[in-house]
């Protein structure tokens, strides 16, 4: 395991400044080529490709899309340093994002329901008419917008003779509390590892959070285990073998959909939903990778 630590000249230690070249072969990708096929040969795919392809895009560096990736290194890293800084809520989503949206949709006359499952829809003309729901059902004028802010598995149920994207890639996240004497020893909130089973370690006032990308080898395996191997390498970081603290294992097993050339082409291609129907969510951004920026970006594109 080896931490990601810059040198004075800010590059990747055991790097020359030669090896950052290959970045400018993003600049002239095809469309079905994977981020290995662009760069698994460069001398610091290991130490920056593969792990930037898993942060960005939660998915392996053979199977993702350069097209994706070459998109976001266009967004970021060629337009400089400001454009590629890490931001993080203060307190949490739910706190930064969730509630302001949900006091702007109600003060702006917005009924939010939850508990609802939506079980069926009718279609005619060509345009959803109800949507027929656990408890009720709500009829829809053909000049109403009707938008699905679900994932491919979800549309597909409603949309079964749609071609979606069916593979998905895991994250698992694992949360210690913190004691004090070891908060003491780190000076970094946020630092990446490679050649490890975590990838990203949060440091937050009394835990600390640790996020695996592409995880779904550890599916299967168990939560204490899970934990167990995470903190050893959290103690060979911090040079210590302090007794594992109390721990909380989450595993989403769906978080993202394999963000392959192939998948991206599907979503692209996706046609014959009703006209007055609009989809949303990280997985529907065919230039961007399923993130929360691709969410907020699919959302806005919704409702225009």
């Amino acid at each position: 395991m080896k931490r990601l630590l810059s040198n004075n000249l800010n590059l990747i230690p055991d790097s020359k400044l030669f090896d950052y070249f290959s970045i400018l072969k993003f600049l002239y990708v095809r469309k079905k080529q994977t981020v290995h096929e662009i760069v698994g040969k460069s001398k610091i795919f290991e130490a920056f490709w593969d792990p930037l392809t898993l942060g960005v895009m939660n998915t392996s560096s053979q199977k993702a899309s350069a097209k994706i990736l070459s998109n976001v290194i266009k967004k970021t890293l060629l337009k400089g340093e400001k454009y590629c800084r890490i931001y993080q809520p203060k307190v949490s989503w739910n706190n930064s994002i969730i509630d302001p949206c949900i006091k702007f949709l109600k003060n702006n006359g917005c009924e939010i329901e939850l508990r609802k499952s939506l079980k069926s829809i009718e279609i005619e003309y060509n345009h959803i008419s109800k949507l027929c729901f656990s408890e009720n059902t709500i009829e829809i004028d053909e000049q109403d917008s009707v938008i699905f802010a679900i994932p491919p598995t979800n549309l597909s149920k409603f949309f079964p003779y749609s071609t979606l994207p069916s593979n998905y890639n895991s994250i698992v996240n694992i949360h210690y509390n913190l004691p004090k004497k070891l908060k003491e020893k780190i000076s970094h909130q946020i630092i990446g590892f490679v050649n490890s089973n975590a990838h990203w370690l949060f440091v937050k006032d009394d835990y600390l959070s640790v996020t695996i990308s592409n995880a779904n080898h550890l599916n299967n395996l168990d939560s204490n285990k899970i934990a167990n191997i995470i903190w050893s390498e959290i103690c060979s970081f911090m040079n210590t073998n302090h007794q594992i603290p109390d721990f909380q294992v989450v595993k989403e097993k769906k978080a993202t959909v394999e963000q392959s050339p192939s998948n991206f082409e599907l979503v692209k291609n996706l046609n014959g939903l009703p006209k007055n129907l609009s989809i949303c969510g990280d997985w529907t951004q065919t230039s961007l990778p399923c993130t929360i920026e691709g969410s907020i970006l699919s959302g806005k594109k919704a409702v225009i």
